[in-house]
């Protein structure tokens, strides 16, 4: 190495338990594959491990109150896909944006939108006639 230094990390092996959240979050940075292809996919960890028991659709719940709910993408991965653009759309959702979700049960995840800067968004304002609506494509799926 030429003028630098090396550091060597060591890592102990830990035969202590781990504590697992009982509402387990992934993150995902936006990239604009992810917006020109209209899905996003789940971190195939994630997918491993919670993927059985999700069904057909996923309802993502906004901090504003907004729910919406998409169908998956599945074959060795799980994705986002039928309603992704529309949300993606609403939310003005663009390239480096950091989407953090925590997941609250089949097929119920919450989620947080940070811009590129890393503070979370000022979500539209939900009012008395959409509050409740979930969109999939254009079609609302709750009343």
């Amino acid at each position: 190495m030429h003028g630098g230094a090396t550091l060597v990390l060591s890592v102990q092996e830990d035969d202590g338990q781990l504590f697992e959240a009982e509402t387990p979050h992934f993150f995902r940075i936006v990239l604009s594959d992810h917006i020109q292809s209209g899905k996003l996919e789940i971190p195939k960890q994630f997918a491993r491990r919670y993927g059985n028991n999700f069904s057909n659709l996923a309802c993502l719940n906004v901090p504003n109150g907004d729910v919406w709910k998409m169908k998956w993408g599945q074959n060795d991965d799980f994705w986002l896909q039928d309603g992704w653009s529309d949300f993606v759309k609403h939310y003005s959702i663009k390239h480096g944006y950091l989407l953090v979700f925590k997941y609250e049960g089949n097929p119920v995840f919450h989620v947080i939108i940070c811009d590129r800067s890393t503070p979370e968004v000022k979500y539209p304002m939900v009012t008395k006639e959409n509050w409740g609506k979930s969109k999939l494509g254009d079609e609302h799926l709750l009343s």
